[in-house]
C-alpha cells in the first residue's frame, strides 16, 4: 500500500506568465499503474492518497512514480521521476515521512 502525500520544489514548466506547472504522477509497480490526478498550478502539490499494489516478489522489484505536467493543448512534459525499492518497504514493514530526490531533473523530491 502506497500513501502519497505529496511532492516539493518541481521544475516550472508553464513558465512565469502563463502560472506554473500542473503535476500528476504515474506509479507502476510490475505491471501495476496507477494515475494520480491532476493537480493544477503548483510545484508543490498536496495528493493525500492511498493506493494498493500487488506485490508477488519482494526483492527486484520496485515502486516507479513518473512525474509529468498535465498541459492542455500539447504533449505533457516531463517533470522527473523516483524509484523505491518494494524491499525497503518490506523490510521495515512502514514507512512515514519517507522523501525521495527526483532524477533526470532539475529539482524536485
Amino acid at each position: 500500500r502506497v500513501k502519497l502525500m505529496r511532492a516539493s520544489d518541481l521544475v516550472n514548466k508553464d513558465g512565469f506568465a502563463s502560472g506554473k506547472s500542473d503535476p500528476y504522477i504515474i506509479m507502476t509497480v510490475g505491471a501495476h499503474t496507477h494515475r494520480v490526478p491532476t493537480i493544477n498550478d503548483t510545484c508543490n502539490p498536496h495528493w493525500d492518497l492511498t493506493y494498493d499494489f500487488p506485490i508477488e516478489v519482494v526483492q527486484g522489484q520496485e515502486l516507479l512514480l513518473e512525474f509529468y505536467d498535465d498541459d492542455d493543448r500539447q504533449d505533457d512534459e516531463f517533470l522527473g521521476r523516483a524509484k523505491i525499492q518494494t524491499s525497503v518497504v518490506a523490510e521495515r514493514g512502514y514507512i512515514e515521512g519517507y522523501w525521495v530526490d527526483l532524477v533526470d531533473t532539475e529539482s524536485g523530491k
